[in-house]
């Protein structure tokens, strides 16, 4: 019976053993595919053609750095009807959510650096899962220097006037196509302030943009002591546009300079 006992206990111990070297085994996987899934390279996951069929054929992506989940790259766009001709974008840097992804759901925190003085901070989301899902975009906010954006629209060959100012997001929300990129929804506030050129200081500029079928409209307004301004732009998916601004004065004396470079109206109104 004593014998019968130790074999026993003899055996649940190599049981034991085995067990313990089967987790130790599976513990030890799992880290290593973890570890190989978290340190994934960005520039690997980027260069598969299924990803690659995916980014509009006008993108051009570089200096790719960090993994998937955490990394930056350099980005810039051709321009239409111009082949030759790149327009530099700066960096984009992301920081993926990766519990969403469990859920098919791309979250990821963005940081578009243009500049050292020009940034935009914002958050994207993305179903995996459907391919018509519009990419949301969210909490939009940040700076652009006119000035450093002048320069790099005219290092890609784009006519431009010498300007100074800033360009200001707060709280804009897009949803865009998920092959264009286009916007199909916009909302929030953009400001342009300090803006100086031709000579001329402009007042701080609000723009309101909002979506009407495939045209982006943005509802301008400002206003000093004595006179009020108000107009539209429109920008469409083609990239032609349209701008519509009037400015009306309490009297002539009142008018800015600027109003002088508009179609003069009355003496109040141009």
């Amino acid at each position: 019976m004593s014998a019968l006992i130790k074999g026993l206990s003899k055996n649940k111990q190599s049981e034991s053993i085995r067990l313990g070297r089967f987790w130790m085994v599976v513990l030890f996987t799992l880290t290593l595919v973890f570890s190989i899934v978290y340190n994934l390279p960005a520039s690997w996951l980027i260069s598969q053609p299924s990803v690659q069929q995916q980014i509009p054929k006008q993108w051009l992506m570089d200096a790719v750095q960090g993994s998937v989940w955490e990394g930056e790259m350099a980005i810039a766009t051709q321009i239409k009807n111009k082949p030759s001709a790149v327009l530099n974008l700066g960096v984009l840097q992301w920081d993926v959510d990766s519990l969403p992804l469990l859920k098919g759901m791309l979250s990821s925190q963005q940081q578009w650096s243009l500049a050292e003085n020009s940034q935009i901070d914002f958050h994207i989301e993305r179903d995996l899962l459907s391919a018509d899902t519009p990419l949301l975009l969210s909490g939009v906010q940040g700076s652009i220097d006119i000035a450093q954006l002048i320069q790099r629209l005219s290092s890609a060959g784009l006519g431009t006037l010498t300007a100074t100012g800033q360009m200001i997001a707060t709280g804009v929300d897009m949803a865009l196509d998920p092959l264009t990129f286009w916007p199909q929804k916009v909302s929030g506030q953009f400001e342009l302030r300090s803006l100086s050129t031709l000579g001329m200081i402009f007042p701080t500029l609000t723009a309101i943009p909002s979506m009407e079928a495939q045209t982006i409209l943005l509802s301008l307004s400002a206003q000093e002591s004595g006179w009020q301004l108000k107009g539209r732009i429109g920008i469409r998916a083609n990239h032609t546009y349209d701008i519509t601004l009037s400015v009306k004065g309490e009297s002539a004396q009142k008018m800015p300079d600027w109003a002088q470079l508009m179609v003069q109206k009355t003496p109040t109104l141009a």
